[in-house]
């Protein structure tokens, strides 16, 4: 979702996150994987887009973690691995919609192998405790600043914000 509220603006992409009980790596099996993950939770990545003219940048621009990353709300979760979820948003607004997504990676248990993997080349690893976010679900949505937003995880949790009592934060 993406929140124009000034020259730059602001946003959120809701996803699943999980915090680890022990460490992983890219040789684990993928239930040894979920056999590692404490707990399942969401979470809400409020980004900030710096750019003006954002709505001519390209949609992968708009999703890359470090260049627009603001804050990372995170809901109450439930323990263990849940990634076979389904994600239903409302947005109270004019239209008060409500819109639904599953996860767009096929496997979220394999990404996480991956991440594993691509963290080691960069000399680090995933360790007990860390909290992995794990991509945005919905993609961009342009909504006003004043919206309150609620999204919900089956069977892991809920989130919800109120964007206009979180811009004047």
């Amino acid at each position: 979702i993406v929140v124009s509220w000034s020259a730059a603006s602001e946003g959120d992409k809701r996803r699943l996150g999980c915090r680890l009980a022990r460490p992983i790596n890219k040789a684990m099996s993928l239930e040894a994987i979920a056999e590692s993950i404490a707990v399942t939770l969401p979470a809400v990545e409020i980004f900030d887009v710096r750019a003006l003219g954002w709505k001519q940048l390209p949609k992968a621009f708009l999703l890359a973690d470090l260049q627009m990353h603001g804050k990372l709300i995170i809901g109450e979760g439930i323990k263990g691995w849940k990634g076979d979820s389904e994600l239903r948003v409302e947005l109270r607004d004019a239209l008060n919609s409500t819109l639904k997504w599953s996860s767009p990676a096929q496997n979220l248990l394999a990404s996480l192998s991956w991440l594993a993997g691509h963290v080691k080349q960069q000399g680090w690893s995933l360790q007990t405790g860390d909290l992995i976010s794990t991509g945005s679900w919905c993609g961009v949505i342009e909504t006003a600043a004043d919206t309150q937003i609620h999204a919900e995880f089956k069977n892991v949790g809920a989130i919800s914000i109120d964007l206009k009592k979180l811009i004047k934060a």
